[in-house]
């Protein structure tokens, strides 16, 4: 979602990476996780300072970071196994145990769901699509689900305000298998991309964590054996109740259907390069509409 180059220099290759956001604070903020995370030995691919000192700096319009060029692989599309599901897993709850002792509490919190939020958006995108003569076999797609969605949101009972559980642990934001470098044995061996670093509760990206890296390609027998071995692996490290996992994973599925931004890359921005992850989205609203996500948290959870 951002140009990111590999370049060469007389000390070897290093990797260059534009950021999406252009606030300073923001920079900073992914900036301060970075920095934290690394000092408490998680593998965090830390960036190389520049001349001041600082681990970022702003060049034609976008804010950009030098890291050291590691030659390593993600796990592809469907290829999760239980090894790299464990070691993600465990790779969470090493996060979030010292992620409890991040000590800046005025930093941005984790954003969930809004419905008037999802409203503004949703009318620009049924208004454009509904201006077209034909439309496109995605754009129907994103037509169903939108209708999908504002269903599921009217009985939506589930509130941001009704979740008891504090935003006091700072979270990687985005830990899935296509933010990790595995080893040949399917071994985290090094974590990035950090933009969407925030305090939150941890039962949240467990939820969002484990759905993603064990159920991206089906809900069958194989994939509910991944998340049982992903979840006991955090908890060998950060136990959880039933309950507050059972919610965290409640606050996921409301998320997700109140999000538009796939839509509107799409539709709107006419940017094409998240029609593959559109479509594992709308299977996961799906999911949710036939009520077949209900039993999830029974059949995985590991006490």
């Amino acid at each position: 979602m951002s140009q990111n180059f590999r370049f060469e220099t007389e000390q070897g290759p290093f990797f260059l990476k534009q950021y999406r956001n252009r606030l300073n604070h923001v920079m900073y903020e992914i900036k301060t996780a970075e920095e934290f995370f690394a000092a408490q030995g998680l593998p965090i691919i830390a960036p190389i300072k520049d001349k001041h000192g600082r681990p970022g700096f702003w060049f034609d319009g976008h804010w950009l970071s030098i890291f050291p060029f590691i030659l390593g692989a993600s796990p592809r599309f469907g290829e999760m196994n239980q090894n790299t599901a464990h070691s993600i897993g465990f790779t969470l709850g090493r996060f979030h145990r010292v992620g409890r002792r991040f000590p800046e509490q005025h930093f941005q919190h984790l954003k969930l769901w809004d419905k008037r939020k999802f409203d503004m958006e949703k009318i620009e995108l049924v208004d454009l699509l509904s201006r077209k003569t034909n439309l496109t076999p995605m754009e129907t797609l994103i037509m169903d689900i939108l209708k999908i969605k504002t269903a599921l949101i009217e009985k939506n009972h589930l509130q941001p305000s009704d979740i008891p559980m504090p935003f006091n642990c700072l979270l990687h934001g985005d830990l899935t298998y296509q933010n990790v470098f595995v080893n040949a044995s399917g071994e985290v061996t090094h974590v990035y991309d950090l933009e969407k670093a925030c305090l939150g509760p941890r039962a949240y990206e467990l939820g969002r964590s484990l759905v993603i890296n064990c159920f991206d390609d089906g809900w069958d027998k194989r994939q509910i054996g991944l998340a049982q071995t992903f979840l006991s692996a955090y908890q060998e490290i950060m136990p959880i109740t039933f309950e507050e996992f059972s919610l965290g994973l409640r606050m996921y599925f409301a998320d997700i259907i109140h999000m538009t931004w796939i839509e509107a890359k799409y539709v709107i921005y006419q940017e094409e390069q998240q029609l593959a992850l559109y479509e594992r989205h709308a299977n996961r609203v799906m999911r949710v509409n036939e009520g077949r996500l209900e039993d999830i948290p029974h059949q995985i959870y590991v006490g």
